[in-house]
């Protein structure tokens, strides 16, 4: 016989793949119905768009000599060339292959310009990617101007997302749905995004869950080893929930293109995986790595930003480590920091395994560095907190 702890694990992993095959079904519904939008109904669009493009630099910066401002309108016309491209008597071949026209003579936004105005057919793949956001960026540029680039706003807009409904189930106790929230959210992530900043959708509503069950604990007086146990494995099984959606949906894009187009799509990723996690610039393994670290550390606000902004970022730094030595308080829950610290690291782990991508488009990627910058905060409430309040009142008594 099926022992009972058994059966409720098989339940749940029947439960978490009839969930990833609903969501990947639902997802791949939604861009099909883009990519039957006629080529002829977003022309217009398309060519407002291209023609905007191709009068800036393709990575040119908001704010002069901030790297942190630069706009990538590489990426948004590879992104609009491909929806520009889909076939409507086509869909699910021309999502599967994500075509769109490429010459090495020009950058990207100058070919976006000059498919849309001499009607060029599709000459590149990038089948790697889901490009999912292609399903809602039609829709939204019709709407609205995005002054910044469109490539940038998704993993943003999903973390906000997941944070209020990770939030609300910690809230509401439910926590054997986290495992589903986390899954779903690897998914559409991988789903959107284009790889910039995806590690946000996992460390920012992770960590903001973590503070509110500590919150409720503290509430509720309980702080007992079963507590601290259970938290570790919330974090263990969002992390690997999400991985699993993310990498999953990665793995679900290249079998159905692969199935789709009847021909082995891995030596097409498998050649730009290699360049994104190694690459050659011509320096040591250690100095890319470092550098990689370096110069999305450097990216940061207000870091860019001249020698005021450079000494007011130290002075952000000296500050922070005066509040949490002058106001630490002495029995602080080590098992909570080491949570934060360990979210923490999430960026820097991924800066290290893709060196070259974050490296050279650390322009953008330094924005994972939320999920740091919330854990030092998070930290320091936890180091400072009773001690900082004590000595406020204290003050307010005297006064």
């Amino acid at each position: 016989m099926i022992k009972t702890g058994s059966l409720q694990t098989i339940k749940a992993c029947i439960k978490y793949i009839l969930v990833f095959l609903i969501a990947t079904g639902l997802l791949l519904f939604s861009l099909l119905l883009s990519a039957k939008i006629p080529q002829s109904a977003i022309r217009d669009n398309v060519q407002e768009s291209a023609t905007y493009l191709s009068e800036g630099e393709l990575f040119g910066r908001a704010v002069k000599d901030v790297d942190g401002s630069k706009l990538d309108r590489y990426a948004d016309s590879i992104l609009l060339g491909i929806a520009y491209q889909y076939d409507s008597e086509k869909p699910l071949t021309s999502v599967m292959w994500s075509s769109y026209y490429h010459s090495d003579l020009d950058n990207e936004n100058e070919n976006l310009l000059a498919a849309v105005t001499n009607d060029y057919e599709a000459n590149q793949q990038y089948l790697r990617y889901w490009h999912g956001s292609i399903a809602f960026g039609l829709v939204l540029t019709s709407f609205w101007f995005v002054p910044f680039s469109l490539e940038y706003t998704w993993t943003y807009m999903l973390m906000l997302i997941f944070s209020m409904i990770g939030v609300r189930l910690i809230y509401k106790k439910h926590h054997k749905a986290v495992g589903i929230c986390f899954l779903v959210s690897g998914m559409v992530t991988n789903f959107l995004d284009f790889l910039t900043t995806e590690t946000l959708t996992l460390t920012v509503p992770l960590l903001l869950m973590l503070w509110m069950e500590r919150k409720q604990n503290v509430e509720s007086k309980s702080k007992s080893e079963s507590d601290w146990k259970a938290s570790f494995q919330m974090a263990g099984k969002a992390a690997i929930a999400w991985g699993a959606g993310y990498v999953g949906m990665w793995l679900m894009k290249w079998l159905l293109a692969s199935s789709v187009l009847s021909e082995n799509v891995m030596p097409y990723v498998s050649e730009h995986i290699g360049e994104r996690i190694g690459g050659d610039l011509g320096i040591g393994l250690a100095a890319y790595i470092f550098g990689a670290i370096w110069k999305n550390i450097r990216c940061l606000f207000p870091f860019e930003y001249g020698i005021i902004g450079a000494f007011t970022g130290i002075g952000l730094v000296v500050y922070s480590l005066y509040v949490g030595y002058v106001y630490y308080k002495k029995n602080i829950d080590k098992k909570c920091v080491l949570l934060y610290v360990l979210i923490g690291l999430v960026p820097y782990i991924r800066y290290i395994v893709l060196h070259n991508h974050s490296y050279l488009h650390c322009f953008f990627t330094y924005r994972a560095q939320l999920a740091t910058i919330l854990a030092i905060v998070l930290i320091l409430e936890q180091i400072t907190d009773r001690r900082w309040r004590s000595h406020a009142n204290g003050r307010k008594a005297r006064t």
